[in-house]
């Protein structure tokens, strides 16, 4: 029997939910959900094809040739610190352009920003430790702080509820026994924040941010573009909901799923911050040498990246000058 009131039963509600918990699962519907997503992948590829196409000869091209720098590097014991973490900080970030390219060929052009935002912030900390070696054992032992600080997070915050045990003993006294090991060695400094392994390249007790080592590895000029990324596909903000929104002639919706426009930045910005990376490891990871070899790496990789971005720009216009055409031959028809 209805409520007097109108409002649904309790039996009505679950047998709602059962219906349309049977409907999800519905392999027919799952598959005309899968078709309609390959087809629109197609699409884009044939669109995109060919800035996707030098993306990914960039991304092969910047593997290999870390792949033999690092294998044929003899560094020497002074600089070795410096070759362990430029080594370290191009692998993730090769990783990080693989899954900007996944993202992109999806159509996932606000993910593919996040990622780029990670790229950028890997390119300041490779050309910090390039220009400044002194800080690179600093900088790969800074994880001590880390680990401590998220422990710590873990156990007050998580350990105790259902299904997530507390750390054991013996993790809860090496973990902050390690942590005040590296304090001991490099100073109370070293743990201030997320950026203590770089505070001797400050004034004491200067206040360390991730914009000071943007200026530091003299790419502040691309603060814009990052602040751009937190907003358009990291943090939740009012901003990032604003920039969320598309618009097709008089339509203006919140994006809620993959579109195929809007590539062009991401692809070339990806690509930038990963050159940038392999610049530090190639010209800063080992003592320069009479092998041209990176140099003619280098000069190859920063050809296509400008290729590249050449590729993204016209395919942005041409989508644009479609559209556009599109809403003309529209608006056409209803003054009829």
């Amino acid at each position: 029997m209805p409520r007097p009131d109108g409002l649904l039963t309790e039996e009505e509600i679950e047998r709602r939910r059962v219906a349309l918990t049977k409907q999800l699962r519905d392999s027919a519907v799952l598959r005309r959900y899968r078709r309609l997503g390959e087809g629109f992948k197609k699409r884009l590829a044939k669109k995109w094809g060919e800035p996707l196409k030098l993306y990914e000869i960039v991304l092969k091209g910047t593997l290999d040739g870390g792949r033999e720098f690092a294998q044929g590097a003899q560094a020497d014991q002074e600089s070795d610190f410096t070759f362990q973490a430029l080594v370290s900080l191009h692998a993730q970030a090769c990783r990080v352009a693989g899954e900007v390219l996944e993202l992109l060929k999806a159509g996932h052009a606000r993910g593919a920003h996040a990622r780029c935002r990670t790229l950028h912030e890997l390119a300041v900390f490779a050309g910090v430790i390039a220009e400044h070696p002194e800080v690179a054992e600093r900088f790969l032992l800074h994880d001590a702080i880390e680990d401590a600080r998220s422990l710590d997070t873990y156990q007050t915050k998580l350990a105790g509820r259902p299904g997530y045990e507390p750390y054991s003993k013996e993790d809860v006294d090496f973990v902050p026994a390690r942590r005040d090991e590296v304090l001991n060695r490099c100073g109370k400094s070293f743990g201030d924040g997320y950026y203590g392994w770089a505070a001797p390249l400050f004034p004491p007790k200067a206040h360390l941010t991730f914009e000071k080592l943007e200026d530091l590895a003299r790419l502040g000029h691309l603060r814009p573009f990052y602040d751009w990324a937190t907003h358009l596909g990291v943090h939740a903000s009012s901003r990032g909901v604003r920039l969320n929104l598309i618009t097709q002639g008089d339509i203006t919706t919140p994006l809620a799923g993959a579109t195929n426009i809007g590539l062009s930045d991401p692809g070339h910005e990806a690509l930038i911050s990963l050159l940038q990376v392999t610049t530090s490891l190639m010209v800063h990871g080992k003592p320069i040498t009479d092998d041209p070899t990176p140099v003619v790496v280098l000069k190859a990789l920063m050809t296509l990246t400008d290729e590249a971005g050449e590729a993204f720009v016209a395919v942005e216009e041409r989508i644009a000058e479609e559209e556009a055409q599109v809403q003309d031959d529209a608006k056409r028809r209803l003054e009829r």
